[in-house]
This record gives structure tokens, C-alpha cells and sequence, in this order.
């Protein structure tokens, strides 16, 4: 029996536009909850929207490495479920497909989710957390919160800082 390549990528393209919309709900909704809990720290400190930016630019790869699993499975049932519901599903069966035309192309797609949620935690992830820190020491340094001789609250914490250069 020959390989039904066009059912692979119809099913394929499928669960592939309902990832990206999970993936693009789930990492605003976890960018946002992060940078909304720091913010009364960060406009304290002298934070621009340049710094939101970058900021931006280094938590998105972090989160979207968290996201794009749950992204992936809200996709893949959501593709399933469609095609199930407009009996999809009964005509590939009818044609004398069986299941297996469904869990190839979920399988695949899951494995390069995997991949690419592994290389984002491995090598993206450690870089974009040194990044942030590196931001918000000069977001620090800059904006003045770090005043000689004088404890400031910031976060929680009590800082004192004997000079500045």
C-alpha cells in the first residue's frame, strides 16, 4: 500500500495551524503574568519601552520552550476533533485507511515539538536568563533606584549600596 501523503499533509497542516494559535495564546498569557507581577518593581527602577523590548525578546524563547508542549496536544485535539466532526475520520476509514493515517502525522510533528522544545531549554533558555539578568542590573544601575549610602526595598529585598561609579 503506497504512503497517503496528501491525508498526512492535510492532517499535518491541521494540527499545525491549531499549535500555532495555542502556541501564541499560551506564551501571551505566560509573558504577560511574569512581566505584569514585576512591574510595579520594574517602572520603580526606571524601566522604558526599550527595556520591554528586550525584555520581550528574552522571555518569549524562554516561555514559548514551556508552551509549545501543552500548544502541541491543545492542536492536536483540537485537529482530531474537527476532523472527527465532519466525519473526516469515516470517510479515511471508508477508503481503507485506518488509524494509523492519523497517528503518523501526530507522531512526527510531536517528535520535531520535542526537539525543538528541548533545544530551546538546552541552548536558547540559559542564554535569553543571562540576558534579562544583565537588563535589569543596568535597568538598576541606570535609573538611579541605587542610591550611595541609602537602603532602598526593591522586590522584598533591602539593598544598601556603599557607592556607585
Amino acid at each position: 500500500m503506497r504512503f497517503p501523503r496528501i491525508v498526512f499533509l492535510h492532517i499535518g497542516r491541521e494540527i499545525v495551524v491549531n499549535t500555532g494559535l495555542g502556541l501564541f495564546a499560551i506564551t501571551s498569557v505566560l509573558v504577560s503574568q511574569h512581566l505584569l507581577r514585576r512591574l510595579d518593581n520594574l517602572t520603580m527602577a526606571g524601566f522604558t519601552l526599550a527595556d520591554l523590548g528586550e525584555a520581550l525578546r528574552c522571555l518569549v524563547p524562554m516561555l514559548a520552550a514551556y508552551a509549545a508542549p501543552a500548544a502541541f496536544l491543545f492542536g492536536a485535539l483540537l485537529a482530531i476533533r474537527r476532523l472527527a466532526s465532519d466525519s473526516e475520520i469515516l470517510a479515511l476509514r471508508s477508503c481503507g485507511l485506518g488509524l494509523s493515517s492519523l497517528v503518523l502525522p501526530t507522531l512526527a510533528l510531536g517528535a520535531l515539538v520535542a526537539a525543538v522544545s528541548a533545544w530551546l531549554m538546552i541552548s536558547v533558555e540559559h542564554r535569553a536568563r543571562l540576558d534579562l539578568l544583565r537588563l535589569f542590573t543596568a535597568v538598576a544601575v541606570r535609573g538611579g533606584i541605587l542610591e550611595p549610602r541609602r537602603f532602598r526595598e526593591f522586590g522584598g529585598r533591602i539593598s544598601y549600596v556603599e557607592g556607585r561609579d
